[in-house]
């Protein structure tokens, strides 16, 4: 969450090509309560369930978020599924 209602507004306003990337699973994207901040238009939605490990700092983690965006982009130290360690065992 960004900003108060005045400055989503006028964001929206711009009418940019802007988009807000949110993993579902990552609690921090609904905190602080809505009452206080708002969300800018143009919500593109990522579940990374089974791709990344579900505890709270894998979930909200930067190298989380650009993987998602693009596979190709590691992981961050210890967010590997379980599968994907398993396999990787001789």
């Amino acid at each position: 969450m960004i900003g108060d209602q005045t400055f989503v507004d006028v964001f929206n306003g711009l009418k940019l090509n802007s988009q807000r990337v949110i993993n579902e699973q990552d609690i921090v994207r609904i905190l602080p309560p809505g009452i206080f901040y708002r969300h800018v238009d143009t919500e593109v939605p990522y579940d990374s369930r089974g791709k990344v490990q579900q505890t709270l700092s894998c979930c909200h983690a930067l190298s989380t978020y650009l993987h998602l965006i693009d596979p190709t982009y590691p992981l961050g130290s210890g967010c590997q599924p379980a599968t994907q360690v398993a396999a990787a065992r001789p």
